[in-house]
């Protein structure tokens, strides 16, 4: 299948969406002056998203994030999973679904309908799943991400995507500059690896308390062990407490972009580990803190713990998830 890039346009957006990946490359959206500006992290050379090790703009699954050594128990039968991140299990696998071509059932200047069969075993995963995912602008100024799948067989699934924001346009200023607020009274913590565990803690009193819009740079204490674990800051799963958006913004350019979702969590991650060799749009290098991940989706690795819902898509249900990005002006 031929890699293709889709456009989708409105007065306030333009976004280009790949067939490869359903990968994002681009949103460009107006600053407080009215001038459109790239406010996601994508390469310049389109080819690049054959490897993309950091999976910018990517849909990802069959599941989230980590999970550990690459086992789970589901219906008293012990799985497998391709390993790709040492011994876990990392977004989907080798071949997740950042990783294959997504055909284009319907498209038009503001809407992308993708869908993607994923066979059962691939990646280890059990089940046949026939997966859909929708892009559209709704509202001129919010893009819309509609997931929907069905599976033949009881499986694990938990889909997201897994774009880097940084709202100043164009990369001129870095992740740490922004401000943030995440509704979420606990996070869960994770080990010297990176690895989630099941360990959950209040935020209050922390580095890790968004409850109120705060600089992110300056919310960073060094000394905090979490943060340390993170690369110095932060990677880590936020359990959301209700439908109150996500929000980040950018003072200079008075950007502002609220999250709102029916997932139980977000995991932000602000590119810790991004190096600096990567070739982004225009031109610009990659380089640490770049980007702000807002990854709608269930908490990691939660089918080898209690006390977390765990992501099981039974066989004759139909998986349902939604996440809007709503891109406006703020000015003071």
């Amino acid at each position: 299948m031929e890699l293709r890039i889709f456009e989708l346009k409105s007065p306030k957006l333009r976004i280009e969406i790949l067939n490869f990946g359903g990968i994002i490359r681009k949103i460009e959206t107006p600053d407080k002056n009215g001038i459109f500006e790239n406010v996601v992290l994508g390469y310049e050379n389109v080819e690049e998203y054959y490897k993309n090790p950091d999976y910018l703009g990517s849909l990802i699954g069959r599941t989230s994030g980590r999970i550990q050594n690459g086992e789970f128990v589901l219906n008293n039968e012990k799985y497998t999973l391709a390993k790709n991140d040492g011994s876990n299990n990392l977004h989907g696998g080798n071949k997740g679904f950042n990783k294959v071509f997504w055909e284009v059932l319907s498209y038009t200047e503001n809407s992308i309908l993708l869908s993607y069969t994923s066979r059962d075993g691939e990646e280890g995963y059990l089940g046949t799943v026939e997966a859909e995912v929708e892009y559209r602008i709704e509202n001129e100024d919010e893009l819309v991400v509609e997931y929907k799948a069905v599976s033949d067989k009881d499986t694990l699934l938990d889909l997201t995507q897994h774009s880097y924001f940084n709202l100043s346009g164009n990369y001129k200023r870095t992740s740490l500059e922004h401000d943030l607020k995440i509704p979420a009274s606990s996070f869960v913590e994770i080990d010297e690896s990176g690895m989630i565990t099941d360990v959950v803690n209040s935020v209050k009193g922390t580095a890790f308390d968004f409850n109120i819009m705060k600089n992110i740079g300056q919310n960073i204490d060094p000394q905090d062990k979490q943060i340390q674990n993170a690369s110095g800051a932060y990677d880590h799963a936020f359990i959301l407490d209700n439908s109150q958006n996500i929000e980040l913004y950018d003072k200079i350019s008075g950007r502002k972009m609220t999250v709102n979702t029916d997932a139980p969590a977000v995991i932000f991650y602000n590119s810790t580990k991004m190096g600096e060799s990567m070739e982004l749009t225009d031109g610009i290098s990659s380089r640490r803190f770049l980007g702000a991940c807002l990854e709608t989706q269930h908490v990691p690795n939660a089918v080898n713990f209690s006390g977390f819902e765990v992501p099981v898509l039974k066989k004759g249900d139909t998986y349902k998830s939604k996440t809007v990005f709503k891109f406006s002006i703020q000015v003071g």
